[in-house]
């Protein structure tokens, strides 16, 4: 029941060649996003943050079956790496990080690591890869996904060891998951 003084700067840039942004046949999307919170800017958290996202979309087919609709598929690929950093805070002049659960990063299981429910674990660092095979049952309404997900949560993001597991388990650290679903568009 204390008031708190959270402050945010965000500074983002982005290349958008797809043809459709809300369901892309094909194109890339490139973009780059830095958040500043606290530091100079006083306040109760202080961090940066960092986004980046990579998309890329090809239609692999596309033939017309009836004159309102086309066998199509496309396929769409998508990874993200997000990263929670420490940040120079005022009056201190200290490299601190402060911040709390609803800043960090985590695996929600539905856009995020499909299929894996909501782990309660957060994390410093986030690498979110999609690849999909995407089919238009209604061109502007529902498309059919197959999808096949890798996700990575790491508790820093200076410790890459769980990426690679220990041992004999190879890419130990990553959660993977596939299945058929809808994609409302």
């Amino acid at each position: 029941n204390n008031w708190k003084f959270i402050d945010q700067i965000t500074l983002g840039t982005y290349l958008d060649g797809r043809d459709i942004y809300w369901n892309p046949t094909k194109g890339y999307y490139i973009g780059q996003s830095f958040t500043l919170a606290g530091g100079f800017l006083f306040g109760d958290r202080d961090f940066i943050r960092t986004d980046s996202r990579l998309e890329g979309f090809l239609t692999l087919l596309n033939l017309p079956v009836s004159d309102t609709w086309n066998l199509q598929l496309v396929l769409a690929g998508h990874t993200a790496l997000s990263m929670i950093l420490p940040n120079f805070t005022f009056p201190s002049l200290t490299w601190r990080k402060i911040t709390d659960d609803t800043e960090r990063l985590y695996i929600d299981g539905m856009t995020i690591g499909r299929g894996w429910s909501q782990l309660y674990v957060y994390g410093d660092a986030l690498w979110d890869n999609k690849l999909e095979l995407r089919m238009p049952l209604a061109k502007d309404v529902v498309w059919l996904s197959s999808f096949f997900d890798a996700v990575a949560l790491l508790s820093s993001p200076s410790d890459l060891s769980p990426l690679f597991g220990s041992g004999n388990s190879f890419l130990g650290g990553f959660r993977f998951s596939y299945g058929i679903g809808l994609r409302f568009t």
